[in-house]
């Protein structure tokens, strides 16, 4: 539902994909963990092909770490949109 291409080429979105709010916060939130995997000193996100054809896409540890990054703020992200009464 969405995709990191890494260096300044950003990440995509697809909006219409989504059924919910709570989809479109956790897909954003999973892309941006990408964005943070790419930018630490280790740049262990270069391994990411590589962990894929080890691994596979799902046990791929970037991908499990995204997972987990979004599970774990989404809910406090959530909270924050309905405060500002952004979403309702």
């Amino acid at each position: 539902m969405g995709v990191y291409f890494g260096g300044s080429q950003g990440m995509v979105i697809y909006v219409k994909s989504h059924s919910t709010i709570r989809e479109f916060v956790d897909t954003v939130l999973h892309e941006i963990c990408h964005h943070i995997q790419n930018r630490k000193k280790s740049n262990e996100f270069k391994y990411y092909d590589d962990y894929t054809r080890r691994y596979g896409y799902y046990n791929n540890p970037l991908e499990v770490e995204s997972r987990r990054f979004a599970k774990d703020l989404a809910p406090d992200c959530l909270e924050h949109l309905y405060q500002k009464r952004m979403i309702s």
